[in-house]
């Protein structure tokens, strides 16, 4: 079933005023969000406004500096990682929406999330091509949705003037209005371009709050794009944090989430009050697990984008069709690292409560860094053997355990990788071809086969030669 969007939502004069004006009118006024300009701080209720962009333009704050570097690095990874390996390959085709885009230009000529896409997209492929020796071709197909008149007239205007007026109606589709209604019209042109359904599309959903992107509305474009469709949602967790605190505010609010057909509001309050747990925690590890459970991707990541010395900051939740997107995503937040957050534990079921876990991970969070990926590492050497042990004694392939557990921790594939061989070489577990034969001990491939072990491993150091006399 198609996403409706409520009345409230699609009032005509609302953003005149406030843009939640509709869904928040039964708050009284000082209870309602506003919209912050990225340039002030937190508790400046002045709104977003981009009406002055000829002669000023807003200023790009740390925080989102390092939302977008985030994207950057995954969009270049992305390509990067689909095209590497295959030389005949001559082109990739791949459509990016960017569906809450702004004026694309801050002040000092920062760049905002179009001008971030479109120059990942040439980074990529300028990347991909060092080594190869047929070329190889991105065609990228860009929507840039934006509501406000003025930042859509900026974007236009900027665009223009650097060097993309050719592409305009072309590779690049500008959309004036709401990304909840455009989104039709989107999967409409991919569904004519990619007509047997093999089309890649990246949604960016930078939103200024967390009720313009819900998770109904994410799953019913998925589904139209026969479940490939990847999204990176942006939420505002200033306002979801502030609302936890005030239980009544909360219950109006609760609904715009889209999660509470799965996640009832009685468990979500009953964990805000635990002075044990940041309202950051309760929001990543149940908030988090229902928004992926509506949105219907088989495949996230629910951490938080804060820049160092920075008191605000994002929750970014990634939903992918696919494993390796998740992983490429955890790759760019370790390497981003102290920009990047997690509410809860370093071990398998990172999201659950933990007794003996170090309690800062629930109350002030885990930046990733060396410190955290080390811990991250003993601790699922821990879990993983025990979870091998006590569920997969007839064994399973490397490949569907990596799809198995990669939800459930904050490691990537290459830690979880580097953890499994820890574990052979202690003798944990076994890991054989498909077809048996000898036992690994320093590698292992998608078709391998993980047992619990049998027996420890006896590491054979190799001698030096004896001198000549």
């Amino acid at each position: 079933m198609a996403f409706q969007p409520s009345a409230s939502l699609l009032m005509p004069d609302a953003k005149k005023t406030n843009p939640d004006a509709g869904l928040f009118s039964e708050l009284p006024e000082s209870k309602r969000p506003k919209r912050v300009d990225e340039s002030r701080s937190a508790d400046d209720e002045q709104l977003f406004d981009w009406s002055s962009w000829q002669s000023k333009l807003p200023p790009l704050k740390k925080h989102s500096v390092a939302k977008l570097d985030v994207l950057r690095s995954y969009i270049e990874d992305y390509i990067t990682i689909l095209c590497t390996g295959n030389p005949g390959q001559d082109r990739f085709r791949l459509t990016l929406v960017d569906g809450f885009a702004g004026g694309g230009i801050y002040e000092g000529d920062s760049f905002g999330s179009p001008f971030v896409l479109l120059q990942a997209v040439k980074v990529a492929e300028a990347r991909v091509n060092q080594t190869r020796t047929k070329p190889l071709t991105i065609e990228c197909n860009y929507y840039f949705v934006e509501a406000d008149e003025a930042a859509a007239n900026c974007l236009d205007y900027q665009l223009r003037q650097r060097g993309y007026a050719h592409e305009i109606g072309k590779s690049i589709t500008l959309i004036r209005g709401k990304f909840e209604t455009a989104y039709e019209r989107i999967i409409a042109d991919v569904q004519q371009r990619h007509s047997r359904g093999g089309s890649r599309v990246i949604f960016f959903l930078d939103q200024c709050g967390y009720s313009d992107a819900p998770p109904p509305l994410l799953r019913a474009i998925s589904e139209k794009l026969n479940l490939k469709a990847e999204f990176i949602v942006n939420l505002a967790i200033d306002w979801l944090t502030t609302y936890l605190r005030d239980e009544k505010t909360f219950r109006k609010i609760y609904p715009s989430l889209g999660v509470d057909a799965v996640l009832p509001i009685e468990k979500v309050l009953a964990a805000a009050k635990n002075e044990a747990f940041d309202p950051q925690y309760v929001v990543e590890s149940l908030i988090g697990p229902a928004f992926q459970q509506v949105s219907g991707s088989p495949f996230f990541s629910p951490f938080y984008i804060q820049a160092p010395k920075s008191n605000r900051g994002y929750w970014l939740v990634h939903l992918a069709p696919a494993r390796r997107a998740r992983s490429a995503m955890l790759d760019v937040h370790w390497r981003v690292g102290n920009g990047c957050r997690h509410f809860g534990h370093t071990g398998l079921d990172m999201l659950s409560f933990k007794s003996d876990a170090n309690p800062s991970g629930y109350l002030t969070g885990l930046e990733f860094g060396e410190s955290i990926r080390s811990s991250v590492k003993d601790k699922l050497t821990h879990d993983l053997s025990r979870e091998i042990r006590d569920k997969h004694s007839a064994g399973i392939s490397y490949r569907e355990f990596q799809d198995a557990y990669c939800n459930r921790t904050m490691a990537n594939d290459e830690i979880v990788r580097q953890v499994l061989i820890r574990l052979m070489q202690e003798g944990e577990i076994d890991v054989s071809g498909k077809q048996g034969g000898a036992k690994r001990v320093d590698s292992i491939v998608p078709d391998d086969i993980i047992k619990p072990g049998t027996g420890r491993v006896l590491l054979v150091v190799p001698r030096s030669p004896k001198k000549r006399k």
